[in-house]
């Protein structure tokens, strides 16, 4: 069963802090900086609490690489659908929709302070075993 905060934020919360923070999505991105700064040369990206995909699509753009995102709010994932992204409706500690070892990078967007500290473990071993063994 779902956490209540898993379930808070399914049950809108994600779709409320979309429309908090919008306007401020990609005016800065360290993690994108840090992607260039340690010359990772990804192939295949997956972005946990991925907001309407503004993220991947630079990424996208920037590398030529397969991305896919999981996100709580149903207003970002279909933003990030209408621009050609592969983005479900999920949380973190659930990604039973991708294959074991399938991605090369994976990305925590802005999430981890949502999460119930009894969370976080399956939250990690998910998050590794959809890691390819090397990745980053």
């Amino acid at each position: 069963m779902p956490s209540n905060q898993t379930q808070r934020l399914l049950n809108g919360e994600g779709d409320a802090w979309l429309a908090r923070n919008k306007h401020q999505l990609g005016q800065r991105d360290p993690v994108t900086d840090m992607i260039h700064e340690v010359g990772l040369k990804p192939t295949s990206v997956l972005e946990i609490g991925c907001s309407n995909g503004w993220r991947l699509k630079k990424l996208e753009k920037e590398f030529g690489c397969e991305v896919n995102g999981i996100e709580p709010s149903m207003v970002g994932v279909e933003e990030a659908r209408n621009a050609g992204l592969h983005v479900y409706r999920g949380t973190a500690d659930n990604l039973s929709i991708f294959k074991d070892q399938e991605f090369d990078l994976v990305i925590f967007g802005f999430l981890l302070y949502f999460c119930e500290p009894q969370d976080l473990f399956k939250i990690v071993a998910e998050s590794d075993r959809v890691l390819k063994d090397n990745s980053y």
